[in-house]
């Protein structure tokens, strides 16, 4: 008897599944409202949170070339951060939302979070005006201490001048000098023809694999130069390249010749003006180089704006967190209702 009862109890206390899932499905408005209100509170919330917006751009750091060939950068990366947090302290809007980060040495991601896309755009342009001013403003500091350079030594050529006239020896060393700056320009141009002559047909094979995709050539084709400007300006120099080449080679071939037939020695006096001179075309060299210079700082990926904020995102996952706790709360409420009932 005993046993009876214990057996009737627990199968009393037992939790039916059948009758568990139609109380579900009989409690769907209570579910659907409990849901409806999780969602509604999330979307009163992010319509109340204030809207974050972030922002970023890629910079590339302004080049200039060197009378040797070389292509150097305009200032470390870091020491452009560096200028950037003080210009942007100095107009009071260096938050700790801009954030800069260097890549590879020559480019810099710059990013910015606020609550206004249109903010976010303004800035980044003052960024970029400002790196680009910047390259200006050193390059006139390289041209204007390279000028004074050049003031210098022309004031000491004037004395050497002054101190020996011009003689055949000194026409043999300015025909010395005119030799020597070719044997500067000849390799340098060579050099130039070399490497057109490699360049072409890469940016030729890389037009072509360009056409096969359709999209990859129409972005390509909103940037300036386009791929097909470039090939052509390349041919342009390589055109003009070997023409100059053939002429100062010529040059060079009677600059020698004439110098067979001097045959006085230089005297210190002359060596020293030679050395002067020579110094003064590289300097005069630089400085034509820096006033041609066009590799400044520039946008490689224009402004790109994204929300923080995922609206849609919170709503689903509340609407999914309010289905979950509407039906948790059927379910305790099931599994209380038969200790309720004994109590009462």
């Amino acid at each position: 008897m005993e046993n009876y009862q214990l057996k009737n109890q627990y199968s009393e206390d037992k939790i039916d599944l059948r009758e568990l899932y139609i109380k579900l499905i009989n409690s769907w408005k209570l579910i659907i409202l409990i849901t409806l209100g999780f969602s509604l509170l999330a979307l009163m919330y992010v319509e109340l949170k204030e809207e974050k917006y972030d922002s970023n751009i890629l910079l590339e750091i302004g080049t200039y070339e060197t009378t040797k060939g070389k292509t150097v950068l305009i200032e470390p990366v870091l020491n452009l951060i560096k200028e950037l947090k003080v210009d942007q302290y100095k107009k009071e809007s260096g938050k700790k939302d801009i954030k800069f980060s260097p890549i590879e040495g020559t480019l810099l991601n710059i990013s910015y979070i606020s609550s206004s896309p249109e903010l976010n755009k303004n800035l980044l342009n003052q960024v970029l005006m400002f790196s680009q001013d910047r390259y200006t403003n050193i390059i006139d500091k390289k041209i204007n201490s390279i000028s004074k350079s050049i003031k210098a030594n022309n004031i000491e050529v004037d004395y050497i001048l002054k101190a020996k006239k011009l003689s055949q020896k000194n026409l043999k060393m300015n025909i010395t000098y005119k030799i020597a700056i070719l044997d500067i320009e000849i390799p340098r141009l060579t050099k130039k023809v070399d490497s057109l002559l490699e360049l072409i047909p890469q940016e030729e094979q890389n037009y072509a694999l360009l056409r096969t995709d359709s999209a990859s050539l129409m972005k390509r084709t909103g940037i300036s130069p386009t791929l097909q400007q470039l090939i052509y300006s390349y041919k342009d120099e390589l055109y003009n390249a070997n023409g100059q080449l053939k002429k100062l080679t010529a040059e060079k071939i009677k600059l020698e010749n004439e110098l067979k037939v001097l045959s006085l020695s230089r005297g210190p006096l002359s060596k020293a003006l030679f050395d002067l001179n020579l110094i003064k075309y590289h300097l005069e060299s630089q400085v034509k180089l820096l006033k041609g210079q066009k590799n400044t700082t520039r946008l490689i990926k224009g402004i790109v704006t994204k929300e923080i904020n995922n609206k849609r995102l919170i709503i689903i996952l509340s609407a999914i967190f309010g289905f979950i706790f509407a039906v948790l709360f059927i379910l305790i409420s099931y599994a209380m209702q038969p200790f309720l009932e004994k109590k009462n």
